[in-house]
C-alpha cells in the first residue's frame, strides 16, 4: 500500500497520526452549521484538522507501515521519512500537495502549512447517510403570515373543541333527564292503574246498586199488586 493509502486507512480507525518532522493529522467531529451565505444545512461530520508541529512523535504511522507493508522497523522508517521528504519538496515547487480521502496541504507565502479537510470517512453513526441539504429562505412577512395563519388554526380549533365539549355536556344532560323520565314512568303507570281500577269500580258499582233498586222496585210493585187483588177478592166476598 502507498503511504496515502495508509495515512487515510489509519485514520478511519484511528483518531490522529502524526507524520514525522512535519506535523499531526487529527479527527474531530464538527456539529451541525447552517451557513447563512449559502442557505445551507451541514450535518454533523467528521474532519481531519493539521497541526504543524515538526517535533511531535507517535509509532502509529510506523507500526501501520509495518504490518500493511509486512516491512522491518528500518525499512519502515525509511519509507516513511521519503514519504515526507516528498511532501516537502512538491509544497515547495507546486505549492500543494493532495492526500487522497485525508485532504490538501498547501504552502502560503510566509511557508505557513495550510490544510483543508477532504475526509472520505466523514460521516458519524447518528447522521450517517444524511448529506448536506439545502435550505429554503423565508422572509420575515411570510413568516408573519405563518404565524398568524397558525394562530388561527389554534384559535379556530379551541373554538371547536369548545363546542364538542358543550354538546357532549348537553348530550349527558339529555341523557339524565331521559332517565330520570324513565325511572319516573313506573309510577306514573302505577297511578293510572290505580285510577282506571278505582274508576272500573266505580261504574261496576254503580250498576250493582241501580240492580239492587230495580229489583226492591219490583219486588215492591210486585207486593202491591198481590195486596191489590187480596183486597179485590175481599170487597167480592163481602157484597156476596
Amino acid at each position: 500500500m502507498t503511504l496515502d493509502q495508509i495515512i487515510s486507512a489509519t485514520l478511519k480507525e484511528q483518531n490522529s497520526i502524526v507524520l514525522p518532522n512535519f506535523g499531526r493529522l487529527v479527527v474531530i467531529t464538527s456539529p451541525t452549521k447552517i451557513s447563512r451565505s449559502t442557505d445551507a444545512a451541514k450535518p454533523e461530520h467528521k474532519k481531519i484538522v493539521f497541526s504543524s508541529n515538526p517535533s511531535i512523535k507517535d509509532d502509529v504511522l510506523e507500526n501501520q507501515v509495518i504490518q500493511l507493508n509486512r516491512l522491518d522497523k528500518k525499512n519502515a522508517q525509511k519509507e516513511i521519512l521519503a514519504f515526507i521528504k516528498e511532501l516537502k519538496a512538491r509544497l515547495s515547487s507546486e505549492g500543494e500537495v493532495h492526500i487522497k480521502g485525508v485532504g490538501l496541504f498547501e504552502n502560503k507565502d510566509n511557508n505557513q502549512v495550510l490544510f483543508t479537510s477532504k475526509f472520505e470517512h466523514n460521516q458519524t453513526s447518528a447522521y450517517f447517510g444524511l448529506q448536506e441539504v439545502q435550505l429554503k429562505r423565508i422572509s420575515q412577512e411570510k413568516l408573519n403570515e405563518e404565524k398568524s395563519n397558525r394562530v388561527e388554526s389554534i384559535t379556530n380549533h379551541s373554538t371547536t373543541k369548545k363546542e364538542e365539549i358543550k354538546q357532549s355536556i348537553q348530550k349527558v344532560k339529555t341523557k339524565k333527564e331521559s332517565l330520570n323520565i324513565k325511572n319516573k314512568n313506573p309510577i306514573k303507570v302505577l297511578l293510572l292503574l290505580i285510577i282506571s281500577t278505582l274508576l272500573l269500580a266505580l261504574i261496576v258499582g254503580y250498576f250493582y246498586l241501580e240492580s239492587k233498586a230495580y229489583e226492591q222496585e219490583e219486588k215492591t210493585r210486585i207486593e202491591a199488586l198481590k195486596k191489590f187483588k187480596e183486597q179485590n177478592q175481599t170487597k167480592n166476598q163481602t157484597n156476596l
